[in-house]
């Protein structure tokens, strides 16, 4: 459940490369529109806005919806969860959202966690303009906040509150 926010993420990315294809080759069949007929280009021109509204959607719905969802799975695990000291496993670059001269770079921290005698793999996403990834070499031991039953996790800073923002 905690990957959710990441494949949304891949999701819109890639529908959002499959609509820059399909307006390149739109914007590159401008070179042969002569050789049809009106009606064709038409009735071609109508069908192309189907998957072009659709990839919008699924782009939007995957980019925005993948913040969202992280956002809501934090509240989710800081809500029924208990307070765990988690592992860092690993810490990867996903992207950045905001606009051009704000950028808010987001990265993902796969942790580890031992619950009823099981080691979980869990994972948050965190927002991070000035992140040392240095400070957070794997193996750190952090505190977090754990929902087994979704598998949602969410660290936690030295007052315990749910981390968002570095």
């Amino acid at each position: 459940m905690s990957r959710l926010p990441t494949i949304l993420r891949v999701v819109g990315w890639t529908a959002f490369g499959l609509l820059m294809v399909i307006v390149f080759l739109l914007s590159f069949s401008t070179f042969f529109i002569d050789k049809f007929p009106e009606g064709m280009i038409t009735l071609g021109m109508t069908f192309m806005m189907v998957p072009i509204c659709g990839l919008m959607v699924v782009t939007f719905g995957g980019l925005f919806g993948a913040s969202i969802l992280s956002k809501r799975l934090k509240r989710l695990a800081a809500a029924q969860g208990k307070k765990v000291v988690a592992q860092i496993v690993k810490i990867s670059y996903m992207g950045a959202e905001g606009s051009k001269h704000n950028t808010v770079p987001i990265y993902r921290f796969d942790l580890e966690v031992e619950h009823e005698g099981e080691t979980v793999r869990a994972s948050t996403e965190i927002k991070s303009r000035n992140l040392d990834q240095s400070r957070f070499p794997p193996g750190t031991k952090v505190s977090a906040v754990y929902d087994h039953s979704t598998g949602a996790i969410a660290m936690l800073d030295r007052n315990d509150r749910v981390v968002e923002y570095f």
